[in-house]
Order: C-alpha cells, then sequence, then structure tokens
C-alpha cells in the first residue's frame, strides 16, 4: 500500500509541476464549477496532507482501517 501511495504522489507532483497545468490554471475543468486550479489543489491537498492525517488519532466509535 505505500508503494502505491508514493507511485501515486510521483506521478501526481509531475502533474503539479507541468507547465501544462500553468497555462490551463483559470480555466473551467471537467467537473462542472471547479477550474484547474481547484483540482490541482484538491490533487496536491490529497498527497501533502496524508502524513498530517495519519498522525491524527482515530475517531471515537470508527474502527481503525
Amino acid at each position: 500500500m505505500i508503494s502505491a501511495f508514493l507511485d501515486t504522489a510521483g506521478v501526481a507532483s509531475v502533474l503539479l509541476r507541468s507547465p501544462v497545468l500553468a497555462e490551463r490554471w483559470e480555466r473551467p475543468s471537467a467537473l462542472d464549477r471547479f477550474r484547474v486550479s481547484g483540482l490541482a489543489g484538491h490533487l496536491a491537498r490529497a498527497v501533502l496532507n496524508v502524513e498530517r492525517w495519519l498522525a491524527e488519532p482515530v475517531p471515537a466509535g470508527r474502527p481503525p482501517h
């Protein structure tokens, strides 16, 4: 699972540094009401916040996965 995450994070990193992304930053995306910049932000957050999320305690009443 760690390997799959790291592979995916590597792909996301390449996409987030792409000149094409910069060129299309303000354009609408494939999702209604989202610009390309909004989707890029969600992608970056998904990769960059994993360490913080893993450090949080499991909420009461929820089994760990």
